[in-house]
């Protein structure tokens, strides 16, 4: 592909952040894939003040840097490398006879937690710190980050 900037295409044409550059005064020129998490976050949080596409490539590219989209809850998640580790020595059986849609290892674990978390139904971080949660035959930890505030983590996998 050739490199672009985030203002020359579509978000119908965006499929990946890779070769994408930013448009962003402050970040102008820098590849997505190098952008701090921090701008990303607020691309996705501040649709009024940033473009459709930067919305879009900046939930591409947090969802690259294994962030998982928990939109309906108050709190971000993130799923550690030890969970996919453990996803891929463990519980990959799981993954090899449940990934219908041809997911990367990655991406079907996010959706496990996403709907793990969608079932649980709590939105209150505090309450699902520590917890482990059984789902799909997996047992998911999660933990509170230790230094961002309303992140929760999948710290492992049983």
């Amino acid at each position: 592909m050739t490199i672009v900037y985030d203002n020359q295409i579509t978000v119908e044409e965006a499929s990946s952040t890779h070769d994408v550059l930013c448009s962003d005064q402050s970040f102008d020129g820098i590849r997505y894939t190098r952008l701090p998490i921090s701008l990303l976050l607020d691309f996705v949080s501040n649709q009024k003040k940033y473009s459709a596409i930067q919305y879009h490539l900046g939930k591409l590219e947090l969802a690259r840097r294994d962030f998982v989209d928990c939109s309906r809850k108050s709190f971000e998640v993130e799923v550690s490398h030890h969970a996919i580790d453990r996803l891929s020595t463990v519980h990959l059986h799981r993954y090899l006879g449940n990934n219908l849609e041809g997911q990367g290892i990655v991406c079907w674990l996010k959706q496990q937690v996403i709907e793990c978390l969608d079932v649980l139904d709590i939105n209150d971080i505090e309450k699902i710190n520590g917890m482990t949660i059984s789902h799909n035959g997996m047992r998911m930890k999660f933990v509170q980050h230790s230094k961002i505030v309303d992140r929760l983590v999948l710290s492992t996998l049983m």
